[in-house]
């Protein structure tokens, strides 16, 4: 009976666990970025951060993804709001109403999953348009500014005129497209950044993101491993890689190198990897092992836990053990990021479980948060 709840989990909750998801492919990016050139104009022009300050400028408010509120000077504090505040706004509702107190000019988010629900609920609303999308971020303007486009490629070359600096910022910008489903666009400026010569393995490496986020694995794992023969320290190739192989039928494969991979470099990323190569196999313990780890850097790091905290209850339930699905289940229910028609598909698995006991909502509060596992690697900052 337990192994048909995760079953059932499996197939409700696709779109919470493709937060997670976008975190292995963006994360995976920006890692890859900041390892990139430690030359000052390359890290200028690939950063979001000069744009931010452009805006700040103007001498209005601003609403910053709390990510970045740290890097800008003091004195420009008064126009952005506290980390509290930028924190607790992780949905439309939440934002709006700081909104009409403090009656912000442009928005900023970065590609963190966290701010990604906002990004979406503000594609689609009336009051706000998408005026530029960068390596790292997305601003919106109110109503009625110029919505963003293709830039032309004449414009580039002029402000890239260096063409591995140029394929950079096309993949970049073309990776923030991707997490939020603008894949045609995306398609664009890879095609665009393909005409440079430049960074091919990193233009090979998004262009397998990109296949990736459209469902078409089989191209998603072509892509990647022609980004691998020509830079095998590919670290976002090499996790589409695996996940493609999982996708692909081939489980057993993607194992072994997600177990390597995690070796190499046990972060958020890889150890999610590492679950759902082990879920595909069939390895049970293992993905439980790996997604305690993954919790444990997400709460180490203060990033949302909902998803994670589901997919590990499922885990648990697969396997049989009801005390701690209850238990990983009740604390993903209390995590502020889950939409209401999931705290109620989350109840209803809840009351199954119970097994004919009293309702779920009689379990006692739960108390401080488990101690996360031991273990010697250490966590990214997407």
């Amino acid at each position: 009976m337990l192994y048909w709840v995760a079953v059932k989990l499996n197939g409700k909750l696709l779109a919470l666990l493709g937060i997670v998801l976008a975190l292995v492919v963006i994360a995976s990016l920006i890692e890859s970025h900041r390892k990139k050139n430690s030359n000052q104009v390359t890290v200028d022009a690939l950063s979001p951060l000069p744009r931010i300050q452009g805006i700040l400028k103007q001498g209005k408010a601003v609403f910053l993804s709390p990510e970045f509120l740290n890097l800008l000077p003091h004195d420009s504090r008064r126009q952005i709001p506290q980390l509290g505040e930028s924190i607790a706004c992780r949905d439309i509702t939440s934002f709006y109403r700081l909104n009409r107190e403090r009656h912000f000019s442009a928005i900023f988010l970065g590609i963190r999953p966290s701010s990604l629900p906002l990004v979406r609920e503000l594609l689609s609303s009336p009051l706000w348009v998408l005026g530029e999308v960068l390596p790292g971020g997305y601003l919106f303007l109110p109503a009625g500014s110029a919505a963003w486009s293709i830039p032309e490629a004449a414009l580039l070359e002029k402000d890239f005129p260096q063409a591995d600096l140029r394929a950079e910022w096309l993949t970049g910008t073309a990776s923030s497209l991707i997490a939020i489903g603008h894949h045609g666009e995306a398609d664009q400026l890879l095609a665009m950044a393909e005409t440079t010569q430049c960074k091919k393995p990193l233009v090979l490496a998004t262009r397998a993101s990109l296949e990736a986020s459209r469902g078409d694995w089989n191209q998603a794992l072509e892509f990647s491993r022609e980004s691998l023969r020509r830079d095998h320290s590919n670290l976002m190739a090499r996790m589409i890689e695996i996940r493609a192989l999982s996708e692909c039928g081939r489980a057993d494969e993607a194992l072994d190198k997600a177990r390597l991979l995690v070796e190499a470099s046990g972060n958020q990323e890889t150890f999610f990897l590492l679950a759902r190569a082990a879920n595909a196999a069939h390895a049970n313990q293992e993905e439980i092992d790996a997604l305690q780890h993954l919790v444990a850097l997400a709460r180490g790091a203060g990033q949302p836990l909902g998803a994670s905290l589901t997919y590990l209850g499922q885990a648990y339930a697969k396997q049989g053990n009801r005390g701690e699905a209850l238990r990983t289940f009740q604390e993903a229910f209390a995590t502020p990021e889950l939409t209401g028609e999931q705290r109620l598909l989350l109840r209803g698995i809840m009351d199954h479980l119970m097994e004919g006991e009293k309702s779920s909502s009689s379990l006692p509060p739960l108390e401080t948060p488990p101690s996360p596992p031991t273990h010697n690697t250490e966590g990214t900052n997407p």
